[in-house]
């Protein structure tokens, strides 16, 4: 089996940095103690790797953050043989996101702008990397936002032209991007509560509510497999026949950011999934990542360790 490739239409710089408090008054002195590139399709990437498997990245790169971008991955990829990756040059700048670490509450706060505008031509080039040497039955995950400019619809037309070639999509990305490549259909998509109540109207609290949304989308044909994230409770993933909750179990340590959960869930479901595991298998781990995950300050990946012991105490729950 070959890598796995992730898509990132609009990636970034992620920066770290952290303050003993937050004041609203006078200077907040920071220590900026690291940075590197970021963005869903490539922190799955990451993680893919993480977990054991090769992955390849595909992301878009412009202007002077660009070159930033380019310039962290042959560090990253030369000094550890981390994930391959191809980057398609646009004419805007690529955008920085920032997590800001409270030591002293132990709280983070991930700050993300919005992307560059994408031309049509650059989305066609997206579109391409994309499907180029893709087989029938490939995995591709396309993760992040979306640029604007007429990057909104990037995602879209990449599940399009990916579905046109027999390949299988895993989605996670939100807002305008979301609706519109749902309307396409995918293999695959993850939701957080957030995103799954914007899609249907209704907010989502718990699992009953999980449950309902991802019966909507179900019915809409919008999904083959629909995986809604729950925070600390844990998440739901529902096909055409089953609902299965997934109980995240006590964590060995302090919660310190949320900012690299969901890709680390995403990363475990596919990589699982790609190996021929169940997807009750696959969440399982998934959501045994996330959980390790959210005890790192970045968006690293959780310690293997712990991924190992929380994947045994994952409780499932089919209904």
């Amino acid at each position: 089996m070959g890598p796995i490739l992730t898509i990132t239409p609009n990636p970034t710089i992620d920066e770290r940095w952290e303050t003993e408090r937050l004041r609203p008054e006078g200077k907040n002195r920071v220590d900026p103690s690291k940075a590197r590139a970021g963005g869903g399709g490539i922190n799955v990437a990451r993680d893919i790797v993480d977990l054991g498997h090769p992955a390849r990245a595909v992301a878009s790169t412009g202007g002077s953050t660009g070159a930033l971008l380019r310039e962290l991955l042959e560090k990253e990829t030369s000094a550890n043989g981390s994930f391959d990756y191809e980057l398609i040059d646009v004419t805007d700048e690529t955008r920085r996101s920032l997590v800001l670490v409270e030591t002293q509450s132990e709280r983070s706060y991930h700050l993300v702008p919005a992307g560059p505008a994408l031309s049509t031509e650059e989305c066609e080039q997206l579109v391409a990397a994309a499907t180029h040497a893709l087989a029938p039955g490939d995995l591709v995950v396309v993760s992040g936002s979306a640029p604007t400019g007429e990057g909104v619809g990037v995602h879209r037309q990449i599940a399009a032209e990916v579905a046109a070639r027999d390949g299988r999509v895993v989605l996670d990305t939100s807002g305008d991007a979301l609706v519109d490549a749902l309307r396409q259909g995918v293999f695959l998509v993850k939701l957080n509560r957030r995103e799954a109540a914007s899609l249907t109207g209704a907010d989502v609290d718990d699992f009953d509510d999980a449950r309902t949304a991802n019966e909507q989308l179900l019915n809409a044909g919008a999904a083959e497999i629909v995986i809604t994230t729950l925070g600390d409770l844990g998440a739901l993933c529902s096909v055409a026949d089953r609902h299965v909750e997934f109980h995240t179990p006590p964590l060995p340590g302090p919660v310190r950011s949320d900012a690299g959960a969901g890709d680390g869930l995403l990363a475990a479901v596919t990589l699982e999934l790609s190996r021929g595991e169940s997807i009750i298998d696959a969440c399982r781990l998934g959501v045994a990542v996330a959980a390790a995950t959210v005890m790192t300050d970045d968006t690293s990946l959780g310690h293997q360790d712990d991924i190992r012991t929380l994947r045994e105490q994952v409780e499932v729950c089919e209904r």
